[in-house]
């Protein structure tokens, strides 16, 4: 009985992060993960666990994330395999679109770091070391926009941001949006 359970379960189809998403998302929108990784939960005591950036890529909305072993790309269809079902996903749009300007700057950087290391030490050790992790990947292409400053995010260094941490001083330049609710996911006020 156990063996016809297991099987149902992995032939069920996975969703993609793409199928989550509004067809209309702007540039510059982040993703953040609540109810991930376990270590991450309980270092910062918030949910959220994870955050990434969507910008376009040759017209085609791509997903920038900062995820072991380093940071990367990849198109919304192709996050599959990372969605859990515990996992609450939070789409976090900008009130005012970023303009030519910004976002050619947050491209500019975005690109510039591909394939650098993914390092949470810093994170840990509250020292600026080599490598970045998930929101200080996404801290920095925010920064790189002009728009915000590490002043204006109250933040002393883009490694001490937490992912809650963003995600709430954001909340007054973007609209928030669960766009896909966990099956195991404590109540989170959205």
């Amino acid at each position: 009985m156990n063996v016809l359970l297991l099987i149902a379960t992995l032939s069920l189809p996975a969703q993609s992060l793409e199928s989550y998403l509004p067809k209309n998302t702007s540039e510059g929108s982040l993703v953040f993960i609540l109810n991930g990784s376990f270590v991450v939960r309980s270092y910062t005591n918030m949910p959220e666990t994870h955050s990434m950036i969507l910008l376009k890529d040759h017209g085609k909305l791509i997903v920038y994330e900062c995820r072991p072993p380093c940071i990367h790309k990849l198109e919304p269809s192709q996050y599959v395999y990372k969605i859990k079902d515990r996992e609450t996903l939070i789409l976090c749009v900008p009130k005012k679109p970023y303009i030519d300007k910004e976002l050619a700057s947050m491209h500019k950087y975005a690109e510039a770091v591909l394939g650098e290391k993914f390092n949470i030490r810093g994170y840990f050790r509250d020292n600026d070391v080599f490598g970045q992790h998930c929101t200080e990947f996404t801290t920095n292409v925010l920064l790189s926009s002009g728009r915000y400053t590490l002043q204006s995010l109250n933040v002393e260094a883009a490694y001490k941001m937490q992912p809650g941490m963003l995600r709430q001083k954001l909340s007054s330049t973007y609209n928030m949006y669960v766009i896909k609710r966990g099956i195991k996911c404590k109540d989170d006020n959205f």
